[in-house]
């Protein structure tokens, strides 16, 4: 019995022992797997430094930062300074599109209107963060500041006519012609390297001396296209030296200004000229479009320049037979009739009466009938004997109707003119300092003369006229002096009005657009 339980006593400790030994194995075993797995996940790790001082991984570690804000682009609807944000994109050539493109989008931090190029503005990311981290993602920076660029802002101006302006636009680095109705909106948008050539009238304008548009910029006519095809059926496709679309042969639009006129001498009849070579004949036809695009007067042969004139249909042509002569005759073409309404020896009296006459009717209804005159002897533009010297106005039979000898001296440049009623007078006082004023046409003063500082326009249009000082900048003015409306900002410089609009240059370049009222339009 006693050797039994020895045994038994013995069993149980080899069992103890081997107890004590498999959990010693289980134990090592268990601190050899974790050092396995540890080992490999920093070795892993370990070229972008995800060990951290503490020795354990921040599992934010692992994710791939995303940076948004140097490509994200936002698209501006409307005009600088009078539109709104109309969306807010990534980039595309960014390495995160596709991944920003499913997982995240954009608002602005707050309603943004009255933008322009250079602005700053704060957006926001959004975005499921829980979803973002299980694709691998972190965002560094929800929230950034960018600046807008590619706001449409009107570089340089004409005036309007016929309910369209030309406006040199510029647009995120691209600067191009637009014609723009007095709403603001966008009708033509020409190639970066076309330029107008004329004002629109009877709904037409002409482009590059090549082609004629309407106010949707569809083109009616072409040198390219109907101008090849006609000139190649009358003299033949080997024989055309040069096709043109021209207005009086005047071209006069360059830039480097704000306001750059473009040419005003059109009444929506363009003129086509055909430089041939023919044994027959070499020389130039000239045939005059309408507003549709067909033929008015077909081409045919003048000889001789055109100049002056008046509604599109007179033109003063100066006719030589010779056109190696100095001598010659000019006269009065009738363009939509094909014909010479008179025609005289340049240096014959009859030249210079009639010429008067014609100029004398233009004037008259332009300039309220009456024009200034100092010179004694005559007028330059209007050929009326008045044989005084003394300044003043003077209506078309010569006699005087306004005095200006109560005022020392008057300036000639600009001349004194009659327009709507008023006439703008640049004066000097007697220590030959500047002054003006505006005069009804019975000469009465609308307000006592004052200093004239800077510029002032050269006429009242539409009831208005503007006043630039260096103080002030530009400021508008009814014809009693007083000011017609405080504009919001201080202007660089401003158009007269035109059809109910004009322009204005604002400090940093920009140009907006006004009503009679003032009002800021775009």
């Amino acid at each position: 019995m006693r050797i039994r339980t020895k045994y038994l006593y013995l069993l149980i400790t080899i069992v103890a022992i081997g107890l004590v030994l498999v959990g010693c194995g289980t134990s090592e075993n268990s601190g050899n797997k974790f050092e396995k797995e540890r080992t490999t996940t920093l070795n892993s790790k370990n070229d972008n430094n995800y060990y951290d001082d503490e020795g354990y991984i921040d599992e934010e570690d692992g994710l791939i930062p995303i940076t948004l804000w140097e490509d994200v682009k936002v698209t501006y609807k409307g005009w600088a300074g009078f539109g709104e944000i109309d969306k807010i994109s990534f980039s595309e050539d960014s390495e995160f599109y596709n991944v920003v493109n499913e997982y995240i989008s954009f608002v602005p931090e707050e309603e943004y209107h009255n933008l322009k190029d250079d602005d700053k503005i704060q957006i926001k990311a959004q975005y499921d963060e829980a979803l973002l981290k299980r694709e691998g993602y972190v965002v560094e920076e929800p929230v950034g500041e960018i600046f807008v660029f590619g706001v449409p802002h009107i570089i340089a101006s004409s005036l309007y006519h016929d309910g369209m302006v030309w406006a040199y636009v510029g647009t995120g680095g691209i600067e191009q012609w637009m014609a723009i109705d007095t709403n603001g909106n966008v009708n033509v948008k020409l190639d970066a390297n076309s330029v107008p050539d004329t004002k629109f009238s009877k709904g037409i304008s002409i482009v590059d001396n090549k082609r004629v548009i309407n106010k949707n910029g569809e083109t009616i006519w072409s040198a390219e296209e109907q101008g090849n095809a006609y000139a190649t059926e009358q003299w033949g496709a080997d024989h055309i030296k040069n096709i043109s679309v021209i207005n009086n042969g005047h071209n006069n639009v360059t830039m480097g200004y704000a306001f750059d006129y473009i040419e005003e001498d059109f009444w929506g009849y363009p003129q086509v000229s055909f430089e041939v070579e023919t044994f027959d004949y070499t020389g130039t036809y000239t045939g005059v479009l309408d507003e549709k695009g067909d033929w008015y007067l077909e081409p045919t042969e003048l000889k001789g320049s055109f100049w002056d004139g008046e509604d599109g249909v007179y033109r003063a042509s100066r006719y030589y037979e010779n056109p190696y002569s100095l001598n010659g005759r000019e006269g009065f073409y009738n363009l939509l009739e094909n014909q010479f309404i008179w025609e005289v020896d340049i240096s014959s009296d009859e030249y210079e009466d009639t010429l008067a006459k014609w100029r004398r009717d233009a004037y008259i209804e332009k300039h309220n009938g009456l024009f200034f005159e100092s010179l004694g002897g005559g007028s330059n533009y209007l050929f009326i004997e008045t044989g005084i010297w003394d300044p003043g106005f003077y209506d078309m039979s010569g006699k005087q109707i306004i005095d200006l000898t109560r005022y020392p001296s008057v300036s000639y440049s600009p001349i004194a003119t009659f327009y709507d009623g008023y006439c703008i007078i640049e004066i000097y006082n007697e220590q030959k300092s500047p002054y003006y004023t505006v005069l009804d046409t019975s000469g009465k003063e609308m307000f006592a003369p004052r200093k004239r500082d800077d510029e002032v326009a050269e006429k009242v249009s539409e009831g208005l006229f503007w006043e630039h000082t260096s103080e002030k900048g530009t400021v508008y003015y009814k014809p009693t002096g007083e000011q017609a409306f405080q504009l919001p900002f201080k202007i660089k410089k401003g158009t007269d009005f035109s059809e109910g609009r004009a322009l204005l240059e604002a400090e940093d370049g920009v140009i907006y657009v006004i009503d009679l009222s003032g009002k800021l339009l775009f």
